[in-house]
């Protein structure tokens, strides 16, 4: 058996080589691409986590804003409702003094009134003294006295022991 080899085991062998170096050459070029899959993923992979980390600081530095702002809403908040509550207060007192003004008002009114009644009272009381005065003038002409004294005593001679009441003339 020397030499000789069957031709068909030559050509299976042959056919397996090229079978097997087909396959070897498919292996390499789908590990070729692997690889490069595998690089494009673990870049992205590195883009998508400086990408989360961009964004969990601006989340963060929001979250801060967010709370300052909150904060600043709190304050003035608390602002509002303290000048709130002194408005209501101002105009509560405001409320007091109008009626305070208008219970003052009508008070000055109703004194104008009864001043104004005493006025028209005294003058109607001046006159009345003046007419008094005049008669009591046209009297003391007509009797001839020169004080209230003499006149009573011209009116009334009969009654010397009783004292004659005085009359005070204003």
């Amino acid at each position: 058996m020397g030499g000789k080899n069957p031709a068909f085991i030559v050509i299976g062998l042959l056919v397996l080589i090229a079978a097997m170096a087909l396959y070897l050459w498919t292996v390499m070029s789908e590990n070729s691409l692997l690889r490069l899959e595998s690089e494009r993923t673990r870049d992205e992979g590195a883009k998508l986590r400086r990408a989360r980390d961009q964004l969990q600081r601006q989340l963060d530095e929001s979250s801060m804003v967010l709370n300052d702002k909150k904060h600043y809403i709190s304050e003035i908040d608390d602002k509002f409702l303290k000048v709130s509550a002194e408005l209501e207060k101002k105009v509560a007192e405001v409320r007091q003094c109008v009626e305070e003004k208008n219970k003052l008002s009508a008070d000055t009114e109703k004194q104008k009134n009864d001043l104004k009644a005493k006025e028209d009272e005294q003058k109607t009381l001046g006159e009345e003294k003046k007419k008094v005065e005049t008669l009591l003038e046209e009297f003391k002409k007509l009797c001839g006295a020169t004080n209230a004294t003499e006149m009573l005593k011209n009116l009334c001679p009969k009654e010397p022991e009783k004292s004659p009441p005085k009359v005070e003339v204003n």
